[in-house]
């Protein structure tokens, strides 16, 4: 538990992190995607038990704040009562310290999650189409994932997303970042 803490309070003073971003251009045409398993929440009062449902201890994540302010809002895709994938579309304020030096301004996707029993089936595909058919055309669309995270990748890149590059952030007391691509 101490350790933990530490571990905790260090990551508040330093925190490097290697991440790989893509972005992906707008359709020419915006058709959006009509299932009925696809739900889109704009505001926390339709979305709240969604989000309670995905999120246990809510209160704790930085986006239970972020959709109540109305900075995201909240995709899933839901069969019989079920959640079994969802993902974000999130307002690019809460990145714009840390990664401003990769995009000026962005939506931010993500993060993004399917259930492992519901894996390999397109839900990540079909959550990303549908996202990125909801984005307003005047900003880039951003997304990243750890370089660990191949199966991510793959589902990004079968999703028409293209790899801008791969990032290493240092953020400093969560107020300064350096960022240099590798």
């Amino acid at each position: 538990m101490i350790r933990k803490l530490i571990s905790m309070l260090f990551k508040l003073i330093y925190d490097k992190s290697d991440f790989v971003f893509y972005t992906i251009e707008h359709p020419e045409t915006s058709e959006r995607l009509f299932s009925q398993e696809l739900k889109c929440y704009n505001d926390f009062d339709s979305g709240k038990a969604a989000f309670h449902r995905i999120l246990k201890n809510g209160y704790l994540q930085p986006l239970f704040y972020r959709f109540k302010a109305g900075k995201a809002t909240l995709i899933t895709w839901e069969e019989d009562n079920e959640i079994l994938a969802y993902g974000w579309l999130q307002s690019w304020d809460p990145f714009r310290q840390k990664f401003g030096k990769i995009f000026g301004d962005a939506t931010m996707l993500g993060p993004y999650y399917t259930h492992p029993d519901h894996r390999g089936k397109g839900l990540y595909k079909k959550l990303l189409a549908y996202s990125v058919s909801l984005l307003p055309k005047e900003k880039p669309i951003a997304i990243y994932t750890s370089p660990e995270n191949i199966s991510s990748q793959k589902g990004i890149e079968a999703s028409g997303f293209a790899k801008i590059g791969m990032y290493r952030v240092r953020f400093f007391f969560r107020l300064f970042s350096k960022v240099e691509k590798l």
